[in-house]
């Protein structure tokens, strides 16, 4: 009977050392497990945050790209405006218009309120009827 006790000892601390051995490959299987979870995901945030970041360069790039595009329909815009410009210059006819204009523009700007005479109050008042506020502080 001994020897069968010590067999069913020996079979019983197997046993408890195979259940042990079972339990720590299922602990450290279950630990790496999470580990390579976790690189994972650690994996998917950098690779989604790259994706991000060349989503924004692009469109801040393709920002930049409108930028320049507005503005070089605007330098044409000025150009084009500065040649009608030159082109009107070169016309007699409206040279002349803009030198009488010019004129115009020298005497009303050269005159003040103790040299405005009535000819010149008829006129302003002629040519503005419907804007009145710049004759609110004159008195007659």
């Amino acid at each position: 009977m001994n020897y069968k006790a010590k067999l069913q000892e020996k079979a019983k601390r197997e046993k408890e050392y195979d259940l042990i051995r079972k339990q720590v490959i299922k602990e450290e299987t279950n630990r790496r497990l999470k580990q390579l979870e976790e690189f994972r995901r650690k994996q998917r945030k950098e690779k989604l945050a790259q994706l991000q970041e060349a989503k924004n360069r692009e469109l801040k790039l393709n920002e930049n790209i409108i930028d320049d595009e507005y503005q070089e329909i605007r330098k044409q815009q000025r150009r084009e405006r500065m040649a009608e410009i030159a082109r009107e210059s070169r016309d007699s006819s409206i040279n002349y218009s803009l030198e009488e204009d010019n004129e115009n523009i020298e005497y009303w700007e050269n005159l003040t309120p103790s040299n405005i005479g009535w000819k010149e109050f008829l006129s302003v008042s002629q040519k503005k009827e419907n804007d009145n506020s710049q004759f609110y502080n004159w008195t007659l």
